[in-house]
């Protein structure tokens, strides 16, 4: 898994894990209040960026193995 932080966009997200746009922000919703992905910019409308967390990090590489 790559170390270096990165924020994405929900639209290339959905298109990264397959998933359509139209559940991406649910998703993202549920992971952000899970403390798995961080929005920095949570009071704009369309252009939301989303990192993964270092909790989510640890998850998701458990997952991998």
């Amino acid at each position: 898994m790559n170390k270096q932080k990165k924020l994405v966009l929900a639209s290339e997200l959905s298109k990264i894990i397959d998933i359509r746009i139209t559940h991406i922000g649910a998703t993202l919703k549920e992971l952000t209040d899970k403390e798995l992905a961080y929005c920095p910019n949570p009071d704009v409308k369309r252009g939301k960026l989303y990192e993964i967390t270092d909790i989510g990090k640890e998850i998701a590489e458990y997952l991998e193995n």
